[in-house]
């Protein structure tokens, strides 16, 4: 792997904040165009970035930023973000039909839902003369339009369930039930196609982890064989898990300590893997950019007696270090709550990556600029596209409807 690393200024001023304040598109599209990468482009609170600087910056227009997954106890899970920074409120109106919102984009549905079960799950029923009822229902993992909901039922029943939901069409397409699984959150993770979910049990600061569970009942409508449903090995329970678009649907990348593997989701063999060449590196997270060109890490390293976090931004599939911004000052809890682990994003066309620290003023978000990946003319109009029209008005863009599919490729 390269060793040339272009670190990210973190310094910021008051006055910056000011020019930042009235910048528009366009604006800041040029500033770009003239920036180095690993330049700061711009700084702002994190009210203000939630309101109208995400737009200006070309990221997702219905992300929220704010974690989605709560535990019981009502505070956040040690879970990565899976829902790509949107936040979805799910009720059940009956048994049979879910309501689904979500708080940015001011969308709601309700989506009938199959009555489903399995044997273990009747036995169960039937020897404690109980009956199946909701408790709690999560929104765990989305991507491309596929909402996978957790159902948790009674407390001290061993099974939950999943259901796959299109939110384009408003429909089921899919569900699955969990057995013995202690009836705990779940992470899960959604491959670039949706024709693979890879999950595992939220463990890393509750209980030691149990591989017990069983997947059961899986379903899908209509019936598809390109759907498969597979459990992380507990190896890498304390690991970084991803998918990577360039990767494909069937590896994973898995991060932890100062390695990053890829494995086979069909059998969980390892079949590369890569070190960091950064001495008393750890490494915590791993992201990957929409269409897979980068790779952004979360690592700690020792300094001045201090563990601070970094975030490293790397090529792939070189694995080569492109950048890297340090993001001291974003200490626990606000750390792994909101600034590490629903940031860094990337933007839509991948030209910048924001992150957030915290501050004694506040919660910041800063932008930095990535380096361009060069393919074609049409990727590049692409990419400028991105940066000057968001997501919900390219419908509106008087072009062929392949040419607005191509743009929402990997949005």
């Amino acid at each position: 792997m390269g060793n040339s690393i272009v670190h990210s200024s973190t310094s910021s001023s008051s006055k910056s904040g000011k020019r930042n304040s009235t910048i528009s598109m366009s604006d800041f599209y040029d500033k770009m165009l003239s920036s180095n990468v690993g330049e700061q482009m711009l700084s702002c609170s994190f009210g203000s970035w939630c309101r109208e600087k995400r737009l200006v910056c070309g990221f997702y227009d219905k992300a929220n930023y704010t974690p989605s997954v709560l535990h019981n106890s009502g505070r956040a899970s040690s879970m990565p973000d899976t829902t790509e920074g949107r936040f979805f409120q799910i009720h059940s109106k009956t048994q049979l039909e879910l309501l689904v919102c979500e708080k940015q984009s001011g969308y709601q549905t309700r989506i009938k839902i199959p009555r489903f079960s399995s044997p273990s799950l009747s036995t169960f029923l039937q020897n404690r003369h109980i009956r199946f009822s909701i408790r709690t229902i999560r929104a765990v993992a989305y991507h491309n339009g596929n909402l996978i909901v957790q159902v948790c039922s009674n407390k001290g029943t061993p099974f939950t369930k999943f259901y796959i939901l299109n939110l384009e069409v408003g429909v089921c397409t899919g569900h699955f039930l969990v057995c013995n699984g202690l009836n705990q959150q779940y992470e899960v993770h959604i491959s670039p196609s949706g024709s693979h979910i890879a999950l595992r049990p939220d463990v890393q600061y509750i209980y030691p982890a149990v591989g017990g569970y069983q997947i059961q009942n899986m379903r899908s409508f209509p019936p598809r064989k390109t759907l498969e449903i597979t459990k992380i090995t507990t190896d890498l329970y304390y690991h970084g898990i991803t998918f990577n678009k360039r990767l494909g649907d069937h590896h994973v990348l898995a991060a932890g300590r100062r390695l990053i593997k890829v494995y086979r989701t069909s059998d969980w063999v390892k079949v590369s893997e890569n070190r960091l060449d950064i001495e008393s590196a750890t490494i915590h997270q791993i992201r990957s950019s929409p269409s897979g060109d980068f790779l952004a890490i979360r690592i700690t390293y020792p300094e001045d007696g201090c563990h601070y976090n970094h975030i490293l931004i790397m090529n792939y599939p070189q694995f080569s270090k492109v950048m890297q911004v340090d993001v001291r000052g974003a200490y626990w809890p606000v750390s792994e709550l909101v600034n590490l682990k629903v940031f860094p994003r990337f933007s839509l066309s991948e030209s910048c990556l924001a992150v957030m620290k915290q501050h004694n003023f506040g919660r910041r978000v800063f932008v930095y600029k990535l380096p361009v990946e060069l393919r074609s003319l049409r990727d590049l109009c692409r990419r400028a596209v991105l940066h000057l029209v968001t997501s919900k008005d390219i419908s509106k863009l008087p072009v062929p409807h392949a040419v607005q599919k191509y743009l929402t490729l990997v949005s």
